[in-house]
């Protein structure tokens, strides 16, 4: 859903299916924004932006992380 809407207000989106398909497309060409789940199977989004801030060129990449989890036991600091 979120492709489509910044799709819609002239961006160019690109989805990753995976933190590690991420990684691959982030080391292939240079992003100005990630969006990423915080919640993913094999590495959470927490593993995936420490990740992408170790390649060249993401140090100041703004970064968003989203959530579906909703509940004050869900927050942990990280």
């Amino acid at each position: 859903m979120l492709v489509t809407i910044l799709e819609q207000a002239g961006c160019k989106a690109v989805m990753a299916v995976s933190a590690r398909e991420a990684l691959t497309l982030a080391q292939r060409e240079h992003f100005d924004l990630v969006i990423s789940n915080i919640s993913m199977p094999e590495m959470d989004g927490y593993a995936l932006v420490k990740a992408l801030r170790s390649l060249s060129g993401y140090s100041d990449v703004p970064m968003i992380a989203i959530t579906g989890f909703s509940e004050y036991e869900d927050v942990t600091e990280r």
